[in-house]
């Protein structure tokens, strides 16, 4: 799979029926994600919540140093702590600003799921 296309999300069949989310909605949940900084990984790392919804290790490294995602994401956010935390948003391994809402439906509804406590993204939402 070449960085370019956004991963296929692993795991269970999701709940989420299938329902599109316009532009303009997609653009203004992630803006909100940004602006209030919220920290997505909740109470797991970065790693380990990705690994959830994606196979990191079937995902392309930077082409450098790092062949896979999961060692990108660990050198920048574990070891250097040198992405911003909004990285995930922008990045097109992940789908999450693509066109199709279903990536970002998956990554809200386990980023609000029993990993976080308190200051869920559905909270933010309400």
């Amino acid at each position: 799979m070449s960085s370019r296309e956004p991963a296929t999300l692993t795991g269970r069949s999701s709940p989420v029926a299938p329902q599109q989310l316009t532009v303009v909605t997609r653009q203004r949940l992630l803006d909100l994600l940004v602006v209030e900084k919220v920290w997505w990984w909740g109470a797991l790392d970065e790693v380990r919540f990705l690994e959830r919804l994606y196979d990191l290790d079937a995902l392309e490294g930077d082409g450098f140093r790092r062949l896979t995602a999961r060692e990108d994401i660990t050198q920048h956010c574990l070891s250097n702590d040198d992405w911003p935390p909004e990285w995930v948003f922008t990045d097109d391994r992940f789908g999450l600003n693509g066109d199709s809402p279903q990536p970002l439906l998956r990554f809200l509804m386990a980023d609000s799921c029993s990993i976080r406590s308190g200051d869920s993204v559905a909270a933010l939402l309400r």
